[in-house]
């Protein structure tokens, strides 16, 4: 992931200008391995410490593919296309688009986007896989496409519209089953953006949007349960090694917990050694009198030989107030009420030199997840049922037009037009 502007593309008769070279930051005169321009497109992918062949572009026949990401099946790959193994992943994925189609990318394991150009047809096409390495938007407007890793690149054109999607806006603002009819929407008129396991094929007044992935099939375990610890032990070990890769000091943020102890163990396990990482972490004030995890902080940080920085909330900030600062980092447009809390965790990992921050959050939804047979049995089917009777009185009367506004993380006042835009959806 960069700062900036991954691409810029004219549609239309037309080339690019000194404008559009400043967009991407490009000197033609010196142009690096992962910059490429062109008469009527550019491109700008780099990436920190990238492995070799991963991030970069590969050109052939007038096809530009620039590729940001990982493959992870690259051997099996190679061998049918009939490639050498270190070809770059940009020579990869264009020879399997020729040989396959848009079904290549049913091949292609790993996380990565991809923006392939043809310059004799002015046809762009972005995908991105089904598991998601970074965030990825982009803008057509008056024949030109520009891609980037943030909205805030995008607004920065002078084409780009600094108008807000109202309907966009109010689906951010919703609960999961409302932001879920977001699709590729955002809360900006003129920026989408790209879905996981989506491709896209742009030309001048056309656009084609297809889904090519499909949810893994659910399989059987039939190993037993200490071959089910080592798997996902070792899937574990792969996902940190992939988040990790690209940065120099690693931040974790550390409570003591099972989740963010975890993360620290795997990632202190499989840093490399000129890598660092240090753990920042909450504590309550001194003279606070409330009651924190500095014990198990302790514990943990000993163990595994990690710097701690701790840092206490300023006790005047206003929780419905979020600083400028943080505003600005947050693209979303709802934000979580501990924003005090995380800007300060971030601003002191910033400070220290981190470039990237390990948060254990939701980890329950993964290797630590909550699991009703803990409990007695009988226990845990009255847990289950009784959320998912409240759940379905919930979604009856939504559905029912009796608690509309219950859609939303916010109280919305009565007389705004929220009601009449979500009967429109549903």
């Amino acid at each position: 992931m960069i700062d900036g502007i991954y691409g810029v593309f004219c549609l239309a008769e037309g080339l690019l200008g000194e404008v559009e070279r400043d967009w991407l930051s490009i000197d033609k005169r010196s142009q690096r391995h992962s910059c490429w321009l062109g008469s009527n497109a550019g491109f700008r992918l780099e990436d920190a410490a990238p492995l070799p062949g991963d991030t970069g572009w590969f050109a052939e026949e007038r096809q530009v593919l620039g590729f940001l990401g990982d493959i992870d099946n690259r051997e099996s790959l190679t061998k049918l296309l009939g490639l050498p193994q270190n070809c770059p992943a940009g020579q990869i994925l264009l020879n399997a688009l020729k040989r396959w189609g848009d079904s290549a990318l049913l091949r292609l394991q790993g996380e990565w986007t991809f923006l392939l150009w043809d310059e004799e047809t002015r046809r762009l096409t972005i995908a991105a896989s089904p598991v998601l390495r970074d965030k990825t938007y982009f803008s057509v407007v008056g024949g030109w496409v520009a891609i980037a890793p943030s909205i805030r690149y995008l607004l920065a054109l002078q084409w780009v519209p600094r108008q807000m999607d109202e309907l966009g806006m109010l689906l951010s603002l919703g609960r999961t089953s409302l932001r879920a009819q977001l699709g590729d929407r955002t809360y900006q008129q003129g920026i989408l953006h790209l879905q996981p396991g989506t491709i896209r094929h742009i030309q001048l007044n056309r656009q084609i949007h297809s889904t090519w992935s499909q949810p893994p099939a659910i399989e059987d375990w039939h190993g037993d349960f200490a071959d089910a610890v080592q798997s996902m032990e070792e899937r574990a070990r792969s996902a940190v090694r992939r988040r990790i890769r690209r940065h120099k000091t690693l931040a974790v943020l550390l409570s003591g917990g099972l989740d963010s102890s975890t993360l620290a163990w795997l990632t202190m396990s499989e840093k490399r050694s000129d890598q660092r990482l240090v753990a920042v972490s909450s504590i309550a004030g001194a003279t606070s009198g409330i009651p924190d995890e500095r014990h198990w902080i302790d514990l943990v940080a000993r163990d595994l030989d990690i710097e701690v920085h701790y840092v206490v909330p300023d006790e005047t900030v206003n929780v419905y107030f979020p600083s400028a600062q943080w505003t600005n980092y947050n693209e979303f447009p709802l934000t979580s009420p501990r924003h005090y809390l995380y800007e300060k965790l971030l601003s002191t990992a910033y400070a220290i030199g981190a470039d990237a921050i390990l948060d254990g959050c939701y980890g329950e939804l993964s290797l630590t997840r909550y699991c009703p047979v803990i409990m007695t049995a009988a226990r845990g089917r009255l847990f289950w049922l009784r959320s998912h009777w409240h759940q379905s009185q919930r979604m009856l009367r939504t559905w029912l037009g009796m608690d509309t506004l219950d859609l939303f993380h916010v109280k919305l006042a009565a007389g705004v037009s929220a009601v009449a835009v979500i009967s429109r959806i549903f």
